[in-house]
């Protein structure tokens, strides 16, 4: 490298060189060549790094309670001739701060300079622009002026000598030096003059649609690219670069964008990386001394938390691209509750790019409630079979007083009379299932959870129980006719049941969508394949024993199967070939939409009282026979539904004979 740099020296520069050399080895009284040289560069020789970060003159008191190894990481950046630095590992334990902390350093040392333009050989007036990106445009702005703008607000240093203005999405210094806010779909950002860059959630940045047809497979891959060369045609001289590249981002998968870029640069001396778990950079007083091992898997052999007896196996003989770690006891709780997401987030080791979705099989299990059955009179429903929902066990009818102080009988719930049902249809035609759901709230759980910045919280989280589950196929040779799917809704809310809505896959579902909104029936689509907030919801709620069904075979094989995949364009919770998720996904985007849409307790106008006795059946089925379409089950138009009913408080919700599920 001395020879490459050394050779690409111009004559003068050589002697220059090898006079500072000299007087370097062999100090003389009076001014250095040296010092010369920074005079006519800057018109203040800028402080040291620690200097910049402890003393209140500079960034306030912004930055006194900074970690000692992250101080020293930013000492070292700043002195070891990088111009790229990768923050990753764990959540929490400080990279932005420390990465904003950087771009506060190099518009420091900008102020210090005497013409920034033309020691960079730019032309007067033209920006020069440190770009700063993030998901989405909110999250560029808030890391802009919230963690740089603050830090310098609170610095007499700026205020003084290189106040800033701010607009909607850009921080503007004195001689054309912006800190610009950019969403990763904003081109614009790739126009400006950028000597420097942070990639704020590097990992998670989304695609534009374009560059989904284009075929292209990581967003932060393109911007990287752009803003690096935009770097090396601007400002490179003799292959270095005077500002810094910020890549910021927790861990996804083993080949997520951080990863690339650490194997990528892996013999490259410009490029610092620094890959921590949340305990590393805190001082060591801060957890306990006891630890436990836990054994980070890989494609075949599945994550554990190991005994010392395991872990005395282990270390003699570990598996290919399997991780040992050690981990303060502090956490283990986080580790048994969420094994795979704990390494992820809080260790900071990148998972596998397929592995289990469901680590901890034994939660599935868990979740049957034994007292209760499958309600339909099949496992598998194939219309030209035939099959029925069994009544007896799923509603009763009761005494309700009416209209006019005048009382009728009406079928309601056994389980949870008065709660509001959430209903997921993940509809098909041939080949593939369709997977049918019904779920409510049964109550509230207090659970403990953990802040991205590693405290601990206490939330309230609903509990899912789960009506009815059911697979149904098409017919050999034949279709599934999406009315058919219709009924099961229909006859649901002719039984008592108060649907607050149904969600449907965007597949084939528009028209769907549009019967049953005509119908009264609140619906609109959810898809679980467009993002895997869904799948970690259930997974979040199965871990914390916040899910209750029955014991129904399909679904318990389907979750003991799901992956979670990444293709290198997103990540995706899938079936195994040949497998199957229908009825799961219903179960994920039930529970989903009942958490997102804030489900607890009756709308003021209910879908739940519905004539019952012999004498109404008996007027139906001869309304049928007789061809009046509109009084029968079977159709796509209105049942006599009376509205009516109240609020009812979720936590007292009655057990109408069948108990409820207590918080």
């Amino acid at each position: 490298m001395l020879k490459r740099e050394m050779a690409s020296l111009s004559p003068e520069e050589r002697e220059a060189m090898q006079i500072v050399m000299q007087e370097l080895a062999q100090p003389q009284e009076g001014v250095s060549l040296l010092e010369v040289l920074g005079q006519a560069e800057f018109k203040r020789t800028p402080v040291d790094m620690k200097t910049f970060v402890k003393d209140p003159y500079y960034l306030g008191n912004t930055c006194e309670n900074i970690y000692p190894r992250l101080m020293t990481d930013l000492e070292d950046l700043f002195s070891g001739g990088y111009h790229e630095a990768v923050w990753t590992g764990s959540i929490g334990y400080g990279k932005t701060h420390v990465a904003t902390i950087g771009v506060c350093r190099v518009l420091y040392e900008l102020s210090c300079m005497k013409d920034p333009h033309k020691s960079f050989g730019l032309a007067r007036g033209s920006n020069l622009s440190f770009v700063c990106t993030s998901v989405n445009e909110t999250l560029a702005v808030k890391v802009v002026f919230e963690a740089i703008a603050s830090k310098i607000k609170a610095s007499p240093y700026f205020e003084e000598h290189f106040p800033f203005e701010d607009t909607k999405k850009d921080l503007r210094f004195p001689n054309g030096i912006w800190v610009a806010a950019r969403a990763s779909t904003d081109t614009s950002a790739l126009g400006l003059n950028a000597i420097g860059a942070l990639m704020d959630e590097s990992n998670f940045l989304p695609r534009t649609s374009k560059e989904a047809q284009m075929g292209v497979m990581d967003r932060a891959e393109t911007i990287y690219n752009t803003i690096q060369r935009r770097m090396k045609s601007r400002f490179e001289r003799h292959g270095k670069l005077p500002g810094m590249l910020f890549i910021v981002s927790s861990k996804k998968t083993m080949d997520d964008f951080t990863a690339r870029r650490i194997r990528d640069s892996k013999n490259d001396p410009t490029v610092f990386v620094r890959d921590y778990a949340l305990w590393d950079t805190k001082p060591e007083d801060q957890y306990s001394a006891k630890k436990f091992w836990v054994l980070c898997g890989n494609e075949t052999i599945p994550s554990k938390i190991l005994t010392d007896a395991e872990h005395g196996e282990f270390k003699d003989k570990l598996p290919e691209s399997a991780t040992l770690i050690q981990v303060p006891e502090d956490f283990r709780r986080d580790f048994e509750r969420d094994l795979e997401g704990s390494i992820r987030d809080l260790a900071g080791v990148a998972t596998v790019a397929i592995n289990p979705f469901i680590h901890r099989r034994e939660k599935i299990l868990e979740a049957i409630d034994t007292s209760r059955s499958h309600p339909f009179s099949t496992q598998v429903y194939d219309a030209s079979k035939g099959g029925q929902f069994l009544w007896p066990t799923m509603v009763h009818e009761v005494i309700e007083r009416g209209y006019a102080d005048t009382t009728m009988k009406v079928l309601r719930p056994i389980l949870n009379p008065k709660a509001l049902r959430q209903i997921h249809i993940d509809p098909s035609l041939r080949g593939d299932a369709t997977g049918f759901c019904m779920t409510h709230i049964g109550g509230y759980k207090q659970v403990v959870r953990r802040a991205e910045d590693g405290k601990e919280y206490t939330e309230r989280a609903p509990i899912y129980v789960v009506d009815v589950m059911l697979r149904i196929v098409p017919p050999a040779g034949d279709e599934i006719v999406l009315a058919d799917l219709r009924h099961l809704v229909y006859d649901l809310g002719a039984h008592g049941y108060m649907i607050a809505g149904v969600t449907l896959d965007s597949w084939q579902s528009a028209d769907t969508i549009q019967q049953l909104n005509q119908r009264g029936f609140k619906s609109q689509i959810l898809s679980v394949d467009t993002s895997t907030d869904p799948y970690d919801n259930l997974k979040t709620a199965l871990y914390e024993n916040r899910v209750r069904y029955y014991e129904y075979s399909p679904v318990i094989e389907e979750l003991q199967q799901l992956e979670r995949k990444n293709d290198g364009r997103k990540t995706k919770i899938d079936h195994p070939p040949k497998g199957r998720k229908d009825v799961a996904d219903a179960l994920a985007a039930s529970c989903f939409a009942l958490s997102t849409t804030g489900i607890s307790q009756p709308l003021p106008i209910m879908r739940g009282l519905s004539y019952s006795g012999d004498a109404w059946m008996e007027e139906q089925q001869q309304a049928a026979m007789a061809g009046n379409k509109a009084a029968s089950f079977n159709t796509d138009l209105p049942l006599p539904f009376l509205k009516g009913g109240g609020g009812n408080d979720p936590g007292s919700w009655g057990n109408g004979g069948g108990g409820w599920y207590p918080g």
